[in-house]
């Protein structure tokens, strides 16, 4: 049987490596760890660009989805 997941995903650019949203998608669909199904990126946000500091409360390996979600607030 078929299903179809809906996931939010968060990603932490915190070398600036990540060009533009349209370079995010493009990295999520090459992604070798996601070969064997079929994704679809419906909508991307974006942050404004802040300093990294190693004592932000998003940098953990599980970081909490409130503090990540702080940062996307206008």
């Amino acid at each position: 049987m078929a299903r179809v997941y809906k996931v939010e995903m968060y990603v932490i650019d915190y070398n600036d490596e990540i060009q533009n949203e349209k370079h995010l998608v493009e990295l999520i669909d090459q992604s070798n760890t996601l070969k064997w199904v079929s994704t679809k990126v419906s909508d991307v946000q974006k942050s404004k660009e802040f300093e990294w500091d190693d004592d932000l409360a998003i940098n953990k390996i599980h970081p909490y989805v409130d503090d990540l979600e702080e940062y996307l607030k206008d």
